[in-house]
């Protein structure tokens, strides 16, 4: 199985990555439920608006660890569709064609 982690930025040039499934034992984790609860206030607030690519498949699995992500404000993956229906929309195409940056 591949390696697992939440990655959120609250601002421009403010992001983290929180590992929380790695495969490798010599990356540090913390218990997903421990990540999750601490989150819960700001992925389940009204208030806040999340931006998520392929938002959906996050939301299956969130929502099965019993949190459950409201006011999903932008899906990058969702609008490349509606933009371009045959063409490419993860995150790595949509990163190297709007911003200029290979991931």
């Amino acid at each position: 199985s591949s390696d697992l982690g939440l990655s959120l930025s609250v601002g421009a040039g403010q992001a983290c990555y929180i590992p929380v499934g790695h495969n490798d034992e010599s990356v540090p984790q913390l218990k997903t439920a421990e990540v999750l609860e601490a989150l819960r206030e700001a992925f389940t607030s009204e208030k806040i608006g999340k931006i998520a690519q392929n938002f959906k498949y996050d939301y299956q699995i969130l929502k099965q660890s019993g949190l459950e992500v409201r006011n999903l404000s932008f899906d990058p993956m969702i609008a490349s569709y509606l933009i371009d229906p045959a063409g490419k929309h993860n995150l790595d195409t949509l990163a190297q064609t709007h911003l200029h940056h290979k991931m």
